[in-house]
């Protein structure tokens, strides 16, 4: 922030409030830029998917096709229904420090034990069972290669997380899919591990 509002200050040559600086200075902060680099990223670094976001990247992972039916309950169920945010300020608020550290996290502030369950629910849904009628998922390119797991959960891995899975992370994964004979069951279980994981969910 400091160096964000330094450059609002002055964009380098004396102006004060050139927002094409600003916007700039914002996208190519080097703190901002750490998560291009897995090796760089630090503990304190990213955030929080907000559920609309979440949901819809998994859809789009997923090759889905949906009518909408029941996403709005979901995301309810988040704290974020479109176009219901409970103040002119957004679902959340942009000061929200998380609880126990000293960390500013606004999306966390609609994030509990609630909250994480019917995410981890979404996913287990969207792969397992059904979201609604009309959503529907298409998982056959990730059942094509579910023969080398590896393969499988290194694809996952740079569709969700670009490739920022961490190597404890790919090693569980890769353990419990390797142990899966249907191809399917293997897909399946890799995109809900992922998905569902902390490391997906918190973006660098």
């Amino acid at each position: 922030m400091q160096r964000v509002a330094a450059v609002f200050g002055d964009n380098g040559s004396g102006v004060r409030g050139d927002m094409k600086a600003v916007i700039t200075a914002i996208l190519m902060d080097p703190e901002a830029r750490r998560g291009d680099d897995p090796t760089q990223v630090q503990a304190n670094d990213g955030h929080l998917k907000e559920p609309l976001l979440f949901m819809l990247s998994l859809l789009r992972a997923g090759n889905a096709t949906s009518d909408g039916t029941n996403l709005n309950w979901y995301a309810s169920d988040m704290r974020q229904e479109p176009f219901e945010s409970p103040t002119v300020f957004n679902f959340y608020p942009p000061n929200y420090v998380i609880a126990g550290t000293q960390l500013w996290g606004p999306e966390f502030k609609i994030f509990n034990s609630s909250t994480s369950i019917v995410r981890a629910n979404f996913v287990n849904d969207l792969v397992f069972g059904q979201v609604a009628q009309n959503t529907t998922v298409d998982l056959s390119p990730y059942t094509g290669i579910a023969g080398n797991p590896a393969e499988l959960v290194d694809t996952l891995g740079g569709i969700l997380m670009h490739g920022g899975m961490s190597d404890n992370m790919r090693t569980t994964v890769l353990n419990t899919v390797t142990s899966i004979s249907s191809n399917k069951k293997r897909a399946q279980t890799a995109f809900y591990l992922i998905a569902s994981s902390s490391q997906f969910q918190v973006t660098h």
